[in-house]
């Protein structure tokens, strides 16, 4: 599965299962693009290295950089992602599909008790089994 499609999924699983007003988004940073719409978006604020998608859970950012199973960090990902936990966030790298949901359920990502299958159900179904939210930290 290539990156892309990796990230297609993901979105599809957040859409459906993610806990009531999540704020998440994608980063679209990786296509390919002709030089004068690069400076354009250089001089808009777009930055090398940014994860493809940012969440903000209990207060806390978190990055998520999809990737292959060979697929490595860049230089400029690298230095992002120190950057980042440097201000007390979350660089989280995901090599597959199935391990892109489990950082995503370990964060908080998710609704309490939707079931991922990937063994019996092709990627991008799962099964909801409750509409309760997951808790919130007390502050």
């Amino acid at each position: 599965m290539s990156e892309d499609e990796i990230q297609a999924h993901v979105v599809k699983f957040l859409e459906q299962c993610a806990i009531p007003d999540l704020p998440w988004f994608a980063v679209p940073n990786g296509e390919k693009r002709n030089i004068m719409v690069g400076l354009k978006l250089k001089n808009l604020g777009v930055r090398r290295g940014v994860p493809d998608i940012i969440l903000l859970i209990d207060q806390t950012f978190h990055g998520l950089e999809l990737k292959t199973e060979k697929g490595r960090l860049s230089v400029d990902q690298e230095n992002f992602k120190r950057m980042i936990e440097n201000q007390g966030g979350y660089y989280h790298v995901a090599r597959s599909l199935e391990q892109a949901v489990w950082i995503l359920r370990e964060i908080g990502a998710f609704r309490l008790n939707i079931k991922f299958n990937f063994h019996s159900l092709p990627p991008g179904r799962w099964q909801d089994t409750s509409k309760q939210s997951r808790p919130r930290k007390q502050t």
